[in-house]
């Protein structure tokens, strides 16, 4: 049992460091755990909690728990806990990714939860029955999309205003569009991430960003979903979505629709924050048939915005058949 602890330690630390990139768990405060092997440790050392539903585990009395429970088998640990033996035989390797996760935070303590992965997922079905958003995971994508962003050292604060002013144009144009909420959401993480390629070269960045973008991982999003965030941030300049593109043509049809409107939105959200213009709260948008006006008060020198709008809006227009002025 020693050995194979020791080197099961080395993989979880191993897997655990490369999350690191994406989801900086040196700034976590909070450590929750759920599940049947959190709900053994909370029995064997968990203290009382303000809630009947949560306890709190310390961390020294966690690494007791993980040095003797290691020096059993499973079958040995079944044994002595009464434990089923699928139940016995993920319980080391999940004590060891709670300690080693843990060490990592500034978390004081480990709070264990009552609900279980079945509660979550009646939850999540309840919410999309309802179309009520989960606001938590929302903000845990987005902190993970900018961890990334800041990993490749890109302009963080244009970065969020062109995806705030990409998903207000997704809010403006969505009786055209057409799109659910979970589309903006990878809008808005498409636009935290456009320029993540320049970190590679500022020449045929958007190319760059394609790739960066394509194989990372960003919490609470499947691949499909990062291929969709990769494709709207390749199109973001330069060339638009074209049939001799193999990576965009490989996308089923309804995706590379999807691609086509987020794409085009990004496309002008970029083009409309430059030059004078740093700020997306100021922006004022007025539909009138097939032309989009935006009024931007205060703003004198608006030339550069306006050719760049021309440079980019061709994408826009196609799609939408909306013309801004």
């Amino acid at each position: 049992p020693a050995r194979s602890a020791r080197l099961l330690r080395q993989y979880i630390v191993n897997e655990t460091g490369s999350l690191q990139g994406s989801l900086p768990l040196g700034g976590v405060r909070s450590f929750v755990a759920i599940g049947g092997d959190a709900r053994f440790v909370a029995h064997q050392i968990g203290k009382p909690s303000v809630s009947p539903e949560l306890a709190t585990v310390d961390p020294a009395e966690l690494d007791k728990l993980v040095r003797r429970c290691g020096r059993y088998t499973a079958e040995e640990l079944a044994k002595r806990h009464g434990l089923q033996f699928a139940e016995a035989e993920t319980l080391n390797p999940a004590l060891l990714v709670y300690q080693i996760l843990l060490r990592k935070t500034q978390a004081e303590e480990m709070v264990v939860s009552q609900v279980s992965m079945r509660d979550g997922l009646l939850l999540e079905l309840a919410r999309d029955v309802t179309g009520e958003e989960d606001r938590v995971l929302l903000e845990s994508v987005i902190h993970s999309a900018t961890a990334i962003a800041q990993k490749y050292r890109i302009d963080l604060d244009h970065a969020r205003n062109v995806a705030e002013l990409a998903v207000r144009l997704f809010d403006e144009l969505q009786a055209d569009h057409g799109l659910g909420s979970r589309y903006r959401l990878l809008l808005r993480v498409a636009g935290l991430l456009h320029e993540v390629g320049a970190f590679v070269s500022n020449r045929a960045h958007h190319k760059h960003s394609y790739y960066l973008i394509s194989n990372a991982e960003i919490f609470g999003l499947g691949p499909e979903e990062i291929a969709i965030i990769a494709q709207i941030a390749r199109y973001h300049r330069r060339s638009v979505p074209k049939r001799s593109h193999p990576e965009y043509m490989a996308l089923p049809r309804d995706t590379r629709v999807v691609v086509n409107k987020l794409a085009a939105l990004l496309r002008m959200a970029d083009a409309l924050i430059r030059g004078h213009v740093r700020q997306a709260a100021g922006f004022r948008f007025e539909r009138h048939g097939d032309e989009l006006t935006v009024y931007l008060p205060g703003a004198a020198d608006l030339l550069l915005e306006q050719r760049a709008v021309a440079s980019k809006g061709d994408l826009f227009e196609d799609i939408y058949g909306i013309k801004v002025r």
